[in-house]
């Protein structure tokens, strides 16, 4: 993983509340990078310092084990209309990100440069009433291990949690 505290060539980092804060507001808002920006922009000085850059919200995917704060906050919040949600909804979610592996090797004497693209998705569920999430899992992998049926069960005991789901959706 990353360090914590590491310091972006641009300044100082945005301290991890203020960039969950910023990332669960993106979400319940599903907006785009530059509506949400706008629609931040009011909380600043007061909930946060400052508006996050974009890359702010995409390498918050890189630090994996900030998925888990992220999940256990739309958790809590989605099990205020427990008693509304029936259906559940499983797909991935705008946040997304890639990096480009590239490495060179040698191989019974021959010599080769491969390249690959890594993708760091954010999948979610949700409810089919309100629209709330009630879990995110962030998964690192390439190819058809990032597919959103990897983490069905995962983000179904998200659900669980959250509300008493009867049906559910995915596409």
């Amino acid at each position: 993983g990353k360090d914590p505290n590491h310091v972006p060539a641009g300044g100082q980092p945005i301290p991890v509340e203020q960039r969950l804060f910023a990332t669960v507001f993106r979400m319940l808002k599903n907006a785009t990078y530059d509506d949400a920006k706008d629609a931040l922009q009011p909380y600043v000085g007061r909930f946060i310092d400052r508006n996050p850059s974009k890359n702010c919200y995409s390498t918050f995917l890189h630090e994996l084990h900030l998925s888990d704060l992220l999940s256990k906050c739309l958790t809590l919040q989605a099990m205020q209309v427990r008693s509304l949600e029936k259906a559940i909804i499983f797909d991935s979610t705008a946040f997304s990100t890639s990096r480009l592996e590239i490495w060179n090797g040698s191989e019974y004497g021959a010599r080769s440069r491969d390249a690959r693209n890594s993708w760091y998705k954010a999948h979610s569920v949700t409810g089919a009433l309100t629209n709330i999430v009630a879990g995110v899992v962030t998964s690192l992998n390439t190819g058809d291990e990032c597919h959103d049926t990897k983490f069905f069960g995962e983000l179904l005991e998200f659900a669980r949690t959250a509300w008493n789901p009867k049906w559910a959706l995915a596409d």
